[in-house]
């Protein structure tokens, strides 16, 4: 789902800097404590704040809560019981289709805070 949403590194509350779907990127952390935000204008990760260590490099990986073997599986699910619908005429099957879609507008508006993922990765020391 991260393909489909521009996302970019708001630091500091001041900075942003768009982040590439396969590319890693750089931010260069100026105060000893940098503020970290991920986000797409809708939905905005929780704060992460970063102690800086000199000479060092930390690794983030910027996750989102349905990626898209999850958001396949949902459109899957959906199409399966519908189709279930139509051969069998059980009225259930058509109820059931539509619990994925729930989950997924459930997740896009009610779980705005955790549907970007920050991760930490690791830290390299460069010096």
């Amino acid at each position: 789902m991260l393909r489909l949403l521009k996302i970019r590194a708001i630091v500091d509350s001041k900075e942003i800097f768009e982040i590439p779907e396969t590319i890693p990127i750089i931010i260069p952390c100026k105060n000893p404590i940098t503020s970290l935000v991920i986000g797409n204008g809708f939905h905005f990760s929780r704060l992460l704040e970063v102690t800086n260590v000199p000479y060092s490099t930390f690794f983030y990986q910027v996750d989102c809560m349905i990626d898209d073997i999850r958001l396949f599986y949902l459109i899957f699910l959906c199409f399966l019981f519908f189709g279930m619908f139509i051969l069998t005429d059980i009225r259930i099957f058509m109820l059931i289709a539509n619990v994925p879609i729930l989950y997924l507008l459930y997740v896009l508006y009610f779980q705005r805070r955790n549907f970007i993922l920050i991760t930490a990765m690791g830290i390299k020391a460069n010096g």
